[in-house]
């Protein structure tokens, strides 16, 4: 059961963020990246483009994980104040 609130909680934060990942501020921002990146990738050798690319899988699996925690806490603790005003 908590497997199944785990994962509708997942799919909920993955529909939440679909129009900020179509915003503009991300979307500029990851252009940004995505162009220094490329410019970066192009000056290694393809060993080191090999090792860099497990790094940034490890960067992104991590930040990933601690989103979704994140997320499920705040979800969970928005459901036991739900009765309270948090924000004035």
């Amino acid at each position: 059961m908590l497997s199944i609130v785990s994962d509708y909680i997942v799919d909920s934060m993955d529909e939440t963020m679909q129009s900020y990942y179509r915003s503009e501020v991300f979307v500029t921002r990851q252009n940004a990246i995505d162009e220094r990146m490329i410019a970066f990738r192009n000056k290694l050798s393809e060993a080191h483009k090999s090792e860099l690319n497990e790094l940034i899988d490890m960067i992104s699996n991590a930040d990933s994980e601690t989103t979704k925690e994140a997320y499920k806490i705040a979800f969970a603790q928005g459901l036991c104040f739900r009765e309270e005003t948090i924000v004035k």
